[in-house]
């Protein structure tokens, strides 16, 4: 878990020295890279988003130097752009540039030499470092030859002097003994901070302004709300489809994204939305976490209750929003949200208005599908209540499985299945009265079935 972590501005990386290990390859950026990061750069400034957050930056400390594990690609990036805005016509020294390099594999420091100098294009692949540096730097060069409008403004951001923008990284401090460890998983992918990993070493930091004693009882909050979503009948109350752990989501944000009032959209274009929201409320972050806390229990409570588990998750399975439910829950007691509830899913069956008949199985319409299945969810809880009511609880109760049905592929192809039997034939419509006349010989009274069958009689 990344406890020792914070948001940074690039002005605090100001003066700081980087000891790249002699492990890693050297940088390796192409132009396209440069272009899309220059062009996202310029996209937020021009936007009204507050910040721009680059990935994580890792780092041990080592004789007050930082050994960068994870992040030269990036860095060195963003030197080159400092180095081109600020001081590109003058060789630099450790007091004028942005922050310093020291190349451990480099015995005569051809790396480090480089970005100090002026930067004069290089064309001879065979010199592989200078090489993709010397193209990095004339890509930004020539980006902005197209861009000149743009150059004061870049400055103003890498300076953190636009009024209300700031350009931040994730700064990622960790053991300097588990070095070689973590730079392996990092490069094998086995390692990536996800949105709920910050929160988490947001919360647990032992920076903020939270006390020692809540932070571990936080600790043991937070391993409580993880363990409950990683459980599938609890989420897939919540959610139709799982996350995407390859883009740094995880179940939690789900929770975090609602307290922070973070929009699907903007969740799926960068998973740290909330983490950037709480970062930013570093002086109210106990109480960010109350308002967590507050929500989670609420959810909780939906789980544990069988009327309210199976109306919430069918609503789901509708496609209504979860922020919508949870809203008819505001300051309402158990047995009026569970009216409300019941209100919500009248409305969503019968819009647009629809009659018995309008579910047609021939339509392929996906209503007939909910119908079905809150016939099912209507069965088991009529069986809780039976069961309830006699007492008769002492083992768990039925729950309609979503997390299945979201999981498996199903049909209602059985409901109008084919037959070779049409009926075309008396005997056949004879003996088809005569069965209907069992099925049905508890559900009607015994007149109207005669009377059914006096006027089937004349049809034959």
């Amino acid at each position: 878990m990344a406890e020792n972590l914070e948001l940074r501005t690039i002005g605090e990386l100001q003066g700081l020295s980087f000891i790249i290990p002699f492990q890693q390859r050297g940088y390796r950026w192409t132009p396209d890279n440069i272009k899309i990061f220059l062009k996202d750069l310029e996209t937020f400034i021009d936007s009204k988003k507050p910040f721009y957050c680059l990935q994580p930056v890792t780092v041990s400390i080592k004789d007050d130097k930082f050994n960068l594990i994870d992040g030269q690609q990036r860095l060195t990036t963003i030197y080159l752009l400092h180095k081109f805005l600020f001081s590109s016509q003058v060789n630099l020294t450790k007091e004028t540039e942005l922050y310093h390099y020291e190349y451990e594999r480099d015995v005569s420091d051809e790396r480090k030499n480089l970005l100090l100098n002026k930067i004069d294009n290089i064309d001879d692949k065979t010199i592989i470092d200078a090489f993709y540096i010397t193209r990095a730097y004339k890509t930004i060069e020539d980006w902005f030859k197209n861009n000149k409008n743009k150059i004061d403004e870049f400055k103003k951001l890498i300076k953190n002097e636009l009024p209300e923008k700031s350009l931040q990284i994730i700064w990622y401090v960790i053991d300097s003994k588990n070095d070689h460890e973590v730079f392996r998983n990092i490069n094998s992918g086995k390692i990536q901070l996800s949105n709920s990993d910050l929160i988490k070493a947001l919360l647990l930091n032992r920076e903020n302004k939270i006390d020692a004693q809540t932070r571990m009882q936080i600790a043991v909050q937070y391993e409580q709300m993880e363990r409950q979503f990683e459980e599938d009948r609890f989420w897939y109350m919540l959610k139709r489809e799982d996350v995407d752990e390859q883009k740094g989501q995880s179940r939690l944000d789900l929770l975090f994204n609602y307290v922070a009032n973070i929009k699907d959209d903007d969740y799926k274009n960068d998973a740290r939305q909330s983490f950037y929201v709480f970062s930013n409320n570093d002086d109210d972050l106990l109480k960010e976490w109350k308002k967590i806390r507050e929500e989670y229990q609420r959810l909780k409570d939906i789980f544990d209750d069988p009327y309210t588990y199976h109306y919430v998750a069918f609503l789901i399975y509708c496609g209504e929003s979860l922020k919508d439910i949870l809203q008819t829950s505001k300051n309402k007691k158990k047995s009026e949200f569970r009216d409300e509830l019941r209100n919500y899913i009248k409305n969503v069956m019968m819009k647009p208005p629809k009659a018995v008949e309008d579910y047609c199985y021939w339509d392929k319409n996906a209503d007939l599908c909910k119908l079905f299945v809150l016939h099912n969810i209507e069965t088991i809880l009529q069986h809780y209540s039976q069961l309830k009511e006699n007492k008769n609880l002492r083992f768990s109760y039925e729950y309609f499985p979503f997390e299945l049905l979201y999981s498996q592929t199903w049909n209602i192809e059985h409901i109008a299945s084919q037959t070779d039997n049409n009926l075309t034939s008396e005997n056949d419509r004879r003996d088809w009265i005569d069965g209907a006349k069992v099925d049905y010989a508890e559900l009607f009274q015994k007149e109207k079935i005669n009377n059914l069958l006096i006027d089937a009689e004349k049809d034959l």
